[in-house]
């Protein structure tokens, strides 16, 4: 573990504890002088410019000295935090019994950690809770990825915790306000197993157990972990409350000590990106959850894995399983709650929930790898080239039903890790050997298609001039206005009087009615606000 510049203080308590030139047993040392030098030296992803260190001093977020993260038990992390004045914020505290009064922008609690894996496709939280050791009437005995353990009022570490890691119970901020920067100390071990079996309940959080569960980090030089901030505090410079969650992907050496991931251009990167939290923000303003602190959808998913579910509902909350069916809401065919967040209820025969206010085929709304795209991700096209079976199921829900659409596409194929009997059972690379890829056989984006979308772009309406006609003894004033419809895609012109070519057929019962493509063309004619009531008009606006 390192300590840049000394482990200090022997208090293991809620504040942040004031670092001085004492080292920490078993911790590498780093010179103190390397700690000033470091810090301009690494920055970490801010979520929303995820190519660059940061810069912007509002998400200004930044591992120092020449080993800034390492792992030999329990992680420990030197990070920098600079105002919008480029300067220290002092005070950062993971715990404050008066932080409600002192700090009611963040309640006391300004810092929060979480660490997970990348497995190739998705994210592996290295930290687990179990809240209940059995199911109750309410609730569920469920397993789920959550953060570091923090200090409480009741849940303290003992006076070793410093020095010996394997006493620690919370985790531990210490404040070098000399040279600028703060080091956490993880409570949980991530390099010995520690299943949830055998953990102590509320030992670390209360209640329920806290565990890796088997879930370790991986010294290999190749597998990506990722750290990341739940950083709230008020700048105080602008006297603003800054909510940001910064995140840092990385490789563990053989030694512990990790590398930031990088791109060809030796820029931070992120070893997958699907949704840029500017997407989510166009639709949601501030997107906030958990209490207003999460507020990144890249720092979600290191909870939200495949596996972990609700308490209180036992729905899984797998991230792009959970937030697809929000966005779905009504449409599903089953209910699906979180907590009190309801996506679709039904209670005697009422149904509420949530109505999207688009069209759910719009998947390059949140996410979009397309060169076009105003908020253009990595993996933004995973959609339609990555198929997952969470994904899809978040969705087409019924997909246990013989008579559904899934079902009816998918019994004919005979496809090694598919299960038409046992649907979750089967394997994401069966999805993905026939949706996306070299040889896929479906297309998914053309099966996502809006039709309306897909056909207006067929259609393009031009106004060639508009005339103002004077009035006569017997008419008012008239506009006359010519106009045509053309294919944007030839630049031909639609004969718009020729309702043979443009018409079309659709039967009801005994009912058959001929439509025309052009029938219901009209024209809305604006003026200033001097005759706001149109008097003299047939109606009124």
């Amino acid at each position: 573990m390192a300590s840049c510049g000394g482990g200090g203080g022997t208090s293991a308590g809620s504040g942040a504890v004031n670092n001085t030139s004492n080292t920490v047993a078993g911790d590498p040392v780093v010179p103190a002088g390397a700690v000033t030098d470091g810090v301009a030296a690494a920055g970490v992803t801010d979520g929303v410019s995820n190519a660059s260190p940061l810069v912007n001093p509002k998400m200004a977020f930044q591992l120092v000295g020449p080993s800034p993260l390492t792992v030999s038990g329990a992680p420990v992390v030197n990070f920098a935090v600079v105002d919008s004045s480029g300067k220290h914020v002092p005070g950062l505290k993971l715990f404050s019994a008066t932080g409600a009064t002192d700090d009611p922008a963040c309640r006391g609690s300004n810092v929060t950690f979480a660490i997970a894996k990348f497995d190739g496709f998705v994210w592996q939280n290295l930290i687990s809770r179990q809240r209940l050791a059995a199911n109750t009437a309410t609730q569920f005995s469920v397993i789920e990825g959550t953060t570091d353990p923090k200090p409480t009022a009741t849940i303290t570490n003992p006076a070793t915790a410093l020095t010996d890691p394997a006493t620690r119970v919370v985790g531990m901020l210490e404040e070098n306000s000399a040279d600028g920067y703060y080091t956490y100390r993880f409570a949980t071990d991530v390099s010995k197993t520690l299943l949830m079996a055998d953990a102590v309940d509320q030992k670390n959080m209360a209640p329920g157990k806290v565990a890796n569960n088997g879930n370790l980090a991986v010294k290999d030089g190749a597998t990506v972990h990722r750290v990341a901030l739940q950083l709230c505090y008020v700048d105080p410079v602008t006297k603003a409350t800054v909510k940001v969650n910064p995140y840092l992907d990385f490789t563990l050496g053989a030694d512990g000590r990790g590398t930031p991931l990088k791109d060809t251009q030796g820029a931070l990167t992120d070893v997958k990106k699907v949704v840029d939290r500017a997407s989510c923000n166009e639709c949601h303003k501030t997107f906030a959850q958990h209490g207003g602190g999460r507020v990144d959808p890249n720092y979600c998913v290191m909870c939200h894995n495949p596996g972990s579910k609700d308490f209180n509902t036992n729905n899984e909350i797998d991230f792009k399983l959970m937030v697809h069916k929000f966005h779905m809401g009504r449409l599903l065919k089953n209910d699906y709650q979180v907590a009190s967040a309801i996506a679709k209820k039904t209670v005697a025969g009422v149904v509420t929930g949530i109505i999207y206010p688009q069209n759910q085929k719009n998947c390059v709304k949140c996410h979009d790898g397309s060169t076009t795209a105003v908020h253009k991700t990595a993996q933004g096209d995973n959609w339609k080239t990555v198929a997952s079976k969470n994904a899809c199921f978040a969705c087409h829900d019924d997909y246990k039903v013989a008579t559904s659409y899934w079902q009816q596409e998918h019994k004919a194929f005979n496809v090694v890790g598919l299960s038409t009997s046992d649907p979750d059972s089967s394997k994401d690379f069966a999805c993905q050997s026939c949706h996306g890829g070299q040889f896929s056989l479906v297309d998914t984006a053309a099966k996502h298609a809006i039709p309306q979308w897909t056909l207006g772009e067929n259609y393009q309406y031009n106004i060639l001039n508009v005339t103002l006609n004077p009035a006569t003894s017997t008419t008012k004033r008239t506009v006359t206005v010519r106009y045509s419809v053309s294919n944007p895609k030839d630049g031909s012109e639609y004969d718009l009087w020729d309702n043979s070519k443009y018409s079309y057929t659709t039967v009801s019962g005994s009912t058959t009615t001929r439509n025309f493509v052009f029938g219901n063309l009209s024209m809305v004619v604006g003026w200033n606000t001097a005759d706001y009531t149109n008097e003299g008009a047939m109606a009124r606006p």
